[in-house]
């Protein structure tokens, strides 16, 4: 990496608060035939949930789907840690 973006890095990761917000299908699920069988794939399940896990950040999962249709794909309950942005 360049320096520039190594100073960045440095920054973001010093942030005293962090949104993270990352694209559901194609993302952190592989696009499937079905979209309703989209499941976030176990690696990104575990990296969101040491990130949501940090003090200071805070995981939103977005999607151009409704709310409810992301709820269910994204295996989201009400002490789930994370934020939803849906259609």
């Amino acid at each position: 990496m360049t320096p520039a973006i190594d100073e960045r890095i440095r920054e973001v990761a010093a942030a005293e608060n962090l949104l993270v917000a990352l694209d559901f299908d194609g993302t952190l699920s592989p696009l499937v035939a079905d979209p309703m069988a989209a499941r976030a794939t176990p690696d990104a399940k575990r990296a969101l949930e040491r990130l949501a896990s940090c003090r200071g950040v805070t995981v939103a999962l977005v999607s151009g789907r409704s709310l409810v249709d992301l709820r269910i794909i994204a295996e989201h309950d009400d002490d789930s840690p994370f934020w939803l942005a849906g259609s």
